[in-house]
């Protein structure tokens, strides 16, 4: 094997986040002359992607983690795990690009695979009296806060860069799926004093989602094809979760499990996602459709909300439902296969005493 070249990560780097359709673009430049690229590719059929909530572009505290391996090398290569020597950017308010974990070294002799994910938790956990973190992301049930409506949108990318290449271009794909409701209150009336008059939703209305894979703060985990190659030293990190075999790579598996009567990590399905196949992979039972999600109201038009949905295939039909003070109006959504990186638009149209789906 060739000398290795030490990639020096560990300070500030200059960053320009610039927001444009149909992909956002950054770049920065390590210090030994590497370029890293990343883009956001919008979900189909949209102009933009939506990581910030008009979306448009990466923003103040978003962050993803990094991982680099040799897939050739067969000793260890040096800060290769999302364990002890993960990669993590953080997006600065002033543009610039912060990274911790340490150094990498590459070896010349072969090209490397990067795999990046989104980041918006630490998780953290114990094992035989020594307790171990990781960044994650989180999926949360009740989105009708911004935050939480953000935090469970999950973007992953993976690159190969050839040996002797100054480039790496990270092009993320969301892993979630969108449902963009518009409710339609046109034709809600009630009596009042004899006479019939329009009844519209009040801009307090609350939008819910029910029997959904009940995955609420769970971590959301994409296959890595990849991770079978690496080398970590513990059995709750990110090789034991992602291994895939090639057919999953980049799919979502399921949700994350640490596993204590077993001391590893591994996976619970959800209905309709692939058998990871992959050697080091243990998949759990699958997730019961038992959850409920709560929609984020777009604060420039209260008939209009958004909720993120994991890819999965549902048994039976979710059911929507809207509550505005002691109102309730119920459907049931067509949708059940919900594909990641798709947007499914729902209009609503509420009536005396149901709701109908158009």
């Amino acid at each position: 094997m060739k000398r290795k070249k030490n990639l020096y990560l560990a300070l500030a780097l200059s960053a320009c986040m610039v927001g444009c359709a149909p992909e956002s673009v950054g770049e920065w430049t390590t210090d030994d002359g590497v370029i890293l690229r990343t883009a956001l590719v919008p979900f189909e059929g949209e102009p933009a992607t939506r990581t910030t909530a008009d979306g448009t572009a990466l923003e103040n505290g978003d962050g993803f983690r990094m991982k680099i391996i040799c897939p050739h090398a067969s000793d260890h290569q040096t800060g290769e795990s999302w364990g002890a020597g993960y990669y993590q950017f953080v997006i600065g308010g002033s543009g610039d690009v912060y990274l911790s974990g340490g150094q990498s070294a590459e070896a010349q002799a072969t090209t490397y695979v990067y795999t990046a994910q989104n980041t918006t938790d630490t998780c953290a956990f114990v094992i035989d009296a020594v307790r171990y973190s990781r960044p994650t992301n989180r999926f949360r049930a009740d989105q009708s806060k911004l935050k939480n409506f953000k935090r469970s949108d999950v973007v992953w990318a993976q690159s190969v860069r050839q040996t002797g290449a100054k480039e790496v271009h990270l092009h993320f794909h969301h892993k979630v799926a969108k449902l963009e409701f518009t409710l339609d209150d046109s034709e809600l009336t009630h009596e009042v004093d004899g006479v019939t008059v329009a009844y519209p939703l009040s801009d307090k209305a609350v939008l819910t989602l029910e029997g959904m894979p009940d995955i609420d703060g769970a971590e959301i985990v994409v296959g890595d094809y990849y991770a079978d190659q690496s080398y970590e030293s513990e059995r709750y990190n990110y090789r034991e979760k992602a291994s895939c075999n090639f057919a999953n790579n980049g799919k979502v598996l399921g949700v994350a499990i640490h596993n204590e009567t077993e001391k590893r990590s591994g996976i619970a399905g959800m209905t309709g996602n692939p058998s990871p196949g992959g050697i080091n992979s243990k998949v759990y039972d699958t997730v019961e459709n038992t959850g409920v999600y709560t929609a984020y109201q777009d604060p420039e038009d209260a008939r209009h909300y958004r909720l993120y949905v994991p890819p999965c295939s549902l048994t039976s039909q979710a059911v929507c439902w809207v509550r505005d003070g002691e109102r309730r109006y119920r459907a049931v959504l067509e949708v059940r296969d919900f594909v990641e990186g798709r947007s499914y638009p729902v209009r609503l149209k509420l009536k005396n005493p149901a709701v109908v789906i158009e």
